[in-house]
């Protein structure tokens, strides 16, 4: 494995308490003497329902850690989850729910970028925090600069931090020639347009690229556009059971065997049971986290997520992303000694936390987290936990992306 090293910011330390209490308490008021209350609106069925679930024993761990340390601020912490449905209409509804019915004092969680820009202008009407743990294209302190971003911090990595470093490693090793496969919505569309402006800067082209909508099963004919246009690469930023379709069609396509790769920027160690060993070999995949990365915090994270839910659970960046923003909004609570929402955003502007995959830091000017990126190759072994299919071949440990907008000054 190849590392490349980049400065790390001064670390602050936060004792990570390994008693846990299982069984999270939901439905019950924030106010200033009671609990503090977090609302998780994550999608617990639909398309992303296997991120939600994901998300949902992550916050469990997390909280449960936080509560048997004190709580924060001498308070318990509780939760109340709404199942957003993978759609947007029920997360707005959700949303609203959180924030008017169960008075919650911040949010955490959303999946799809399509939800989190449709309930942006609901926490900046309530003056609540959001927190977007989840990959996304990018753009949302621009986008939302004078209508809600300062409200919004977004803690997964945009495609600058685990895209664009992709792009080479998959000219050197791949090839230079790209298919492209993108979610038709905003995500895949501006992750899409990104992957596109990394290829040319690398010097590789683009021969084709398609966008493909939620719920597709058949993908005979998108594979079939592919093999005419003999690409060396298909890169798809395609995730959910759609992802699972479409790779195991492209095995049973043949594409592989004419010179064509697959590599993803959605792809973790949660697909694998479902793809199999033939359908996933060879795969390359890009994300901050895998569960191969090897620190103290990430052996200490995977010790307890299995003693919660069994030896096999397979940890994958949503648990991962969801367990560390919990942590950074506990750290900016207790900084700020309040949970006022306004001393909180100042308290979470410097935040960091020693996550499973390494450090982590929100950047003021813009709300992004920095973060560092782990490119995987898929190698089966019958005789090995799907975990351990994933093989590291590359890791960066911090990566600071361009400005996403400046939500202090201009856009």
């Amino acid at each position: 494995m190849h590392v490349r090293k980049r400065a790390l910011l001064s670390l602050t330390v936060l004792a990570v308490v390994t008693a846990m209490v299982l069984g999270v308490a939901g439905c019950s008021k924030g106010g200033k003497e009671g609990a503090i209350t977090l609302g998780i609106p994550i999608p617990l069925s639909g398309v992303f329902g296997v991120y939600g679930e994901a998300m949902k024993q992550a916050t469990e761990l997390a909280v449960s850690e936080i509560n048997a340390s004190g709580g924060l601020l001498g308070r318990e912490v509780k939760v109340v989850y709404g199942d957003t449905q993978s759609d947007v209409q029920p997360t707005i509804d959700v949303v609203k729910s959180l924030i008017e019915k169960d008075n919650v004092d911040a949010l955490i969680g959303i999946i799809s970028s399509a939800n989190r820009d449709a309930v942006i202008p609901t926490v900046f009407r309530a003056k609540k925090i959001l927190i977007y743990p989840t990959t996304y294209e990018g753009g949302v302190a621009a986008n939302f600069h004078d209508t809600g971003a300062r409200y919004v911090f977004t803690t997964g990595p945009v495609s600058e931090q685990y895209i664009k470093p992709f792009i080479p490693w998959i000219i050197e090793n791949r090839g230079d020639s790209f298919y492209l496969l993108g979610m038709d919505y905003i995500y895949g569309t501006g992750s899409i347009a990104n992957a596109k402006q990394y290829i040319a800067e690398a010097g590789g082209t683009v021969v084709g690229e398609e966008y493909i909508p939620f719920g597709t099963t058949d993908f005979s004919a998108v594979l079939n556009r592919i093999a005419a246009a003999k690409p060396e690469v298909v890169f798809a930023v395609i995730a959910g059971d759609d992802l699972v379709y479409l790779v195991k069609q492209f095995h049973e396509f043949g594409l592989k065997d004419q010179g064509i790769a697959f590599t993803t920027s959605e792809l973790d160690e949660s697909y694998l049971q479902a793809l199999g060993a033939e359908a996933a070999e060879g795969i390359a995949c890009s994300y901050p986290y895998f569960m191969q990365v090897q620190n103290p915090q990430n052996e200490a994270f995977l010790a307890k997520m299995r003693a919660a839910y069994g030896d096999d659970v397979l940890v994958s960046l949503a648990h991962e992303s969801q367990y560390y923003s919990i942590w950074l909004y506990a750290n900016a609570v207790e900084a700020a000694g309040t949970v006022e929402t306004e001393a909180v955003i100042a308290a979470l502007e410097e935040a960091q936390v020693d996550a499973p995959q390494g450090l982590v830091s929100i950047r003021k000017t813009d709300h992004q987290a920095i973060v560092g990126d782990v490119i995987a190759v898929v190698e089966p072994d019958p005789n090995k936990p799907y975990w351990e299919w994933l093989k590291i071949v590359d890791q960066t440990e911090s990566i600071e992306p361009a400005l996403q907008g400046d939500i202090y000054g201009g856009q």
